[in-house]
């Protein structure tokens, strides 16, 4: 009787440990489910954003209609077996939930698109108990164990797999991204010379009948020097633009003689504080230039620059006169390149500006005022000796 009661007591042990490792591996099972479902949905949520964000960053003058083409392009070549967007105004079919699942919906000022994730890659990303295996093991902790680590194994495999897909989206997206950049370089370029071009020519059509004329030939010379000056300004900021630049011909440039010189050829007033800077000149010169530049197109008639010294950097504040930063424009924006605010312009001057500070081991941001626009160029003490902080 005891031998039988003992038997049965172990059979139901058995029993008990079998249900209890059965229960925890299928609550272990559905929660590792639904986590690996969110991340799914949020990476797939994260790469199509990426994609838009890329393209529309690529041309910020791209139009709804051209984003929501890209959107559906983008989804029904690389992520055709993940996700697919439904525009119900073109008349798409809503799809059955038993195909796919509502993941977000994508609007573009007008354009309404809802973008489902399909169930086939969801399942093909979930982990599948491996339920017989949980029948014919018999005891609950080998049960457990074993689940447990095919659980840890599987959920590695699937990381690995997301990682390398991550990889291989992000190498497309800076593929694409180049490419955008280089097709903007292009178009930025071939806009920019076709104004000189086209009145250099019309200069040249007409300088044989009016080769007398020295009014003319004044008029010719200034015109031809302001666009051939344009145009190798132009060639110089796309060569620095992919250039690497250092800071190896470093040495002590005064700031008032420096940008002094810049301002009075560009008929600026200036009133700058005493400092001196350790830089390369040539580098140090084409920053303040830049800067100068974007104060006369703003229209600006004067410059005050001041510091700020603190104990381990010095703040140089350059401030214009002229018409400032627009309000509705992020500043960040401003020094992104083949950003600018002009008709004509490659806008690649505050990012060259950015570059060279940061060359200098420099940081560059800017600021609105009430009247003009600010800018702050952060450098390390040891690059800057200020001598009085009053304006000069």
């Amino acid at each position: 009787m005891t031998t039988s009661f003992q038997t049965i007591r172990l059979i139901g042990y058995l029993i008990v440990s079998l249900l209890f490792g059965i229960i925890i591996t299928a609550i272990v099972g559905s929660f590792g489910n639904n986590v690996i479902e969110r991340n799914v949905k949020r990476d797939t949520e994260r790469q199509i954003k990426n994609a838009v964000k890329s393209f529309v960053d690529a041309d910020s003058n791209e139009t709804p209609d051209e984003i929501v083409h890209f959107l559906r392009e983008y989804l029904s070549s690389v992520m055709k077996d993940k996700a697919v967007g439904i525009d119900q105004e073109q008349g798409d079919r809503v799809p059955p939930e038993n195909e796919a699942l509502f993941l977000f919906p994508f609007v573009e000022h007008s354009k309404h698109i809802n973008i489902y994730i399909k169930r086939s890659y969801l399942e093909k990303e979930m982990f599948e108990l491996d339920k017989p295996l949980v029948v014919e093991g018999g005891l609950a902790t080998l049960v457990m164990f074993t689940l447990l680590v095919v659980f840890l194994e599987k959920r590695r495999q699937v990381q690995l797999k997301h990682q390398s897909e991550k990889a291989a989206l992000n190498r497309e997206l800076e593929e694409q991204y180049a490419l955008a950049l280089l097709g903007r370089m292009t178009a930025t370029l071939a806009h920019e010379l076709k104004t000189p071009i086209a009145t250099l020519s019309n200069l040249v059509y007409a300088l044989p009948s009016r080769v007398a004329d020295p009014h003319f030939a004044n008029r010719f010379v200034v015109l031809a020097k302001e666009e051939l000056d344009r145009t190798q300004q132009l060639i110089d900021n796309l060569l620095f633009y992919g250039r690497d630049i250092g800071s190896t011909n470093a040495e002590w440039v005064p700031l008032v003689d420096f940008v002094g010189g810049l301002a009075q050829k560009a008929g600026l007033h200036l009133d700058c504080a005493s400092a001196t800077i350790y830089g390369d000149r040539f580098y140090l010169g084409l920053l303040f230039e830049n800067l100068i530049r974007n104060s006369i197109q703003a229209q600006a008639k004067k410059i005050v620059m001041k510091t700020n010294a603190g104990k381990e950097v010095v703040d140089i504040h350059y401030e214009d006169d002229g018409l400032g930063f627009p309000a509705h424009i992020k500043l960040d924006e401003l020094i992104k390149p083949f950003v600018t605010l002009r008709s004509r312009g490659a806008g690649l001057g505050l990012y060259l500006v950015r570059k060279i500070l940061v060359a200098h081991e420099g940081e560059l941001s800017l600021y609105r005022k009430e009247h003009g626009a600010g800018i702050k160029l952060c450098m390390p003490s040891a690059r800057v000796k200020t001598y009085d902080s009053t304006l000069s």
